[in-house]
């Protein structure tokens, strides 16, 4: 049996076991996240009116962290003009969604060897990005815009000065486009790994009052001032299997081995 299938059944089997033993309740608060809404806008679209009718609303973090009831955060990270194309979608829910940008790869910015790159760091097939002008309409269409970085490298790989600059320049970036404080911020690749305390410590020093992970099954953590935690939507999953992940606690899991406990 060859690597890649021993990997999958141990993936497979560990999904299994956190399924069936460690279920828990849905939780009332559930922060999601997505990339790009290119190709799957519909299932989106259905898993959005699938949630409303088990109670959820759809805010941004202000409400997320501050109120409350049964919410749902839907965010999006990099930089796509999927998003923009899809904001009839989020009014038809009367949804509130966060978009965390990367501010290398504005299209009426960037030259193309800045895209070609940027798709190659994020490991994804390139498509089109935002215009600063599309931002903006995002913005003015209520939704919340947070800081990615400019260039979405691996924090913890970099220099810390270096590391700072990025979250700080990407922050001024978003604000000259936007024209208001840019006040959350999710930090690239999301794993614990790939970020630091001291680094933390600056995104609330120069002004942001959230930071979002995308450490996985971690919907039953105790609260941390500050942070939110977001899980994945698979939109090629079922609903039910979507909704069985988001009932794990896989916390222990995660801790220990930093990877994701129903990757499936």
């Amino acid at each position: 049996m060859d690597a890649y299938r021993i990997k999958h059944r141990l993936q497979a089997g560990v999904g299994s076991f956190h399924r069936a033993a460690l279920r828990r309740p849905l939780p009332d608060k559930v922060a999601l996240i997505l990339h790009s809404l290119k190709g799957i806008a519909p299932g989106v679209d259905d898993f959005m009116r699938r949630f409303a009718m088990l109670g959820y609303a759809f805010v941004g973090p202000d409400d997320f962290v501050s109120r409350p009831g049964r919410m749902i955060m839907l965010t999006f990270d990099d930089n796509y003009r999927s998003w923009f194309e899809c904001l009839p979608m989020f009014e038809r829910h009367g949804a509130k969604v966060t978009f965390y940008v990367n501010t290398l790869p504005f299209r009426d910015r960037a030259s193309d060897a800045d895209l070609s790159r940027f798709f190659q760091r994020i490991s994804a097939v390139p498509e089109p990005t935002l215009s600063t002008d599309e931002l903006r309409g995002i913005a003015e269409a209520g939704h919340t815009i947070g800081a990615h970085t400019h260039t979405h490298p691996n924090l913890a790989a970099i220099p810390m000065a270096q590391a700072k600059d990025e979250i700080r320049t990407c922050k001024s970036i978003l604000e000259e486009i936007v024209r208001r404080p840019v006040r959350h911020f999710s930090y690239p690749f999301g794993m614990r790994r790939h970020f630091s305390p001291p680094l933390k410590r600056y995104c609330f020093e120069i002004g942001f009052e959230t930071v979002a992970t995308a450490l996985p099954a971690m919907q039953h953590a105790r609260p941390e001032s500050g942070i939110i935690h977001r899980s994945m939507l698979d939109p090629a999953l079922p609903f039910s299997r979507n909704l069985d992940n988001l009932r794990v606690d896989g916390r222990i899991f995660e801790r220990i081995t930093g990877y994701n406990p129903v990757a499936k």
